[in-house]
């Protein structure tokens, strides 16, 4: 049986980041952000591979089932989709797993998880700092509804 961390070391062998890192170091640092045995974590380690590899949905979720599967499709950017209706989409999904995990996404992306050896261009910034306050706001409505007000 493949592990997801096995999978994923090899999908994005030898690619690197903007600052010429492994790629795999992001999504790795992504996926610290959660317990190592949990969905969220497997889930993490895979946020990227729909969109930046020749996986399928339907290869994931042969492979790692519809708890993993479905919350990495909703995190993976769709062809012609704005960046403001990719976030909206995430936040309307009601998926718990796939926004943390976007979360942490943008987190590492705005270098908060790790320091960067490259700065972020101020739009992206602004592009990731909005998205991220969308991200918390829906995890927060979220959580109020499952756990109530607090």
């Amino acid at each position: 049986m493949t592990t997801v961390f096995d999978f994923v070391a090899k999908k994005f062998d030898g690619i690197v980041d903007k600052s010429g890192e492994p790629y795999l170091r992001h999504l790795t640092t992504v996926a610290a952000q959660f317990p190592q045995q949990s969905d969220a974590y497997r889930v993490a380690l895979l946020h990227d591979v729909l969109e930046d590899t020749d996986v399928t949905y339907d290869e994931l979720r042969d492979m790692f089932g519809y708890f993993i599967a479905d919350p990495v499709a909703i995190i993976s950017r769709q062809p012609n989709e704005t960046y403001v209706e990719f976030i909206n989409r995430i936040c309307a999904s009601g998926n718990r797993t796939a926004i943390a995990v976007k979360i942490a996404d943008n987190r590492d992306n705005l270098g908060i998880l790790r320091k960067r050896a490259y700065q972020l261009p101020s739009g992206m910034q602004e592009r990731y700092s909005t998205a991220l306050e969308k991200l918390e706001k829906a995890l927060y409505e979220i959580d109020k509804k499952e756990f109530g007000e607090k």
